[in-house]
């Protein structure tokens, strides 16, 4: 459907003053699972299709990879569900294809499997 289009496969935020009008902050390939860290204004985002998580601040700007490389290339073989906890400054998330749940402080430093 054509109305669609215009969302399918970006990053998207919707400001309180103008909810009818999403803003896209980052185009990715088929971003699976989104995850706000609201004490920090971050948002990150998981791809199966890229090597690692994203995140960047709410506008879009400062953009990261968390965890580059440690997946694979090939399609559903990366990171899906994600969650982020503030009070101990972690990223959380399931790995496809690797059956396991990881996680990183917020720079992605320190990854450790659970």
């Amino acid at each position: 459907d054509s109305s669609t289009k215009g969302w399918l496969g970006r990053v998207q935020v919707l400001k309180a003053d103008d909810p009818e009008y999403p803003h896209s902050i980052a185009d990715g390939v088929n971003p699976t699972s989104v995850a706000v860290d609201s004490c920090r204004g971050r948002v990150y985002w998981t791809d199966p299709a890229l090597p690692g998580i994203t995140s960047c601040d709410l506008d879009g700007s400062t953009p990261r990879q968390l965890a580059a490389g440690l997946f694979g290339n090939r399609m559903k073989d990366g990171p899906l569900g994600i969650a982020v906890d503030p009070l101990t400054d972690t990223v959380m998330w399931s790995a496809a294809g690797h059956a396991a749940i990881r996680r990183s402080n917020l720079d992605g430093s320190e990854i450790i499997t659970a």
